[in-house]
């Protein structure tokens, strides 16, 4: 019975580290980036989407802000980290639906690769915090 349980353990013990093998080796050709977007003054912006474009590949990666302002990037879902490279960053805020706008808190420059001033660079296998503080509006 005891040779019986090892053997089970071990054969269980073998195919996990078989899986996390295979499953791992698609995670060595993307880096993790996550981070938090706050105002100056502190407060988290929550309900914002942070886009990640590259300029090289015109591919790009979001994730969005929860409560604290937190936000991990993906391609396809979020976490799932992004391609290695050099990216501009943009953060645009929840205003809410068209019938009842919020006010902005943030400088809209946010909102434009070509004014937000903020970059991020990123390497295969990595994992970046890339934290955000922003101007009011």
């Amino acid at each position: 019975m005891r040779l019986k349980r090892l053997r089970v353990l071990l054969f269980s013990l073998l195919a996990v580290s078989i899986s996390s093998a295979i499953l791992g080796c698609g995670k060595s050709n993307v880096a993790g980036v996550s981070g938090t977007v706050l105002r100056k003054d502190g407060t988290p912006v929550a309900g914002a989407r942070v886009i990640a474009r590259s300029g090289d590949t015109g591919k790009s990666a979001n994730g969005q802000t929860d409560s604290n302002g937190h936000f991990e990037l993906g391609t396809e879902r979020v976490g799932d980290g992004i391609p290695p490279g050099d990216y501009y960053v943009i953060v645009v805020e929840d205003l809410g639906d068209e019938r009842s706008r919020r006010p902005p808190t943030i400088a809209m420059k946010y909102a434009k690769p070509s004014t937000s001033g903020l970059k991020l660079s990123v390497r295969a296998g990595e994992k970046t915090v890339f934290d955000i503080s922003l101007d009011p509006k």
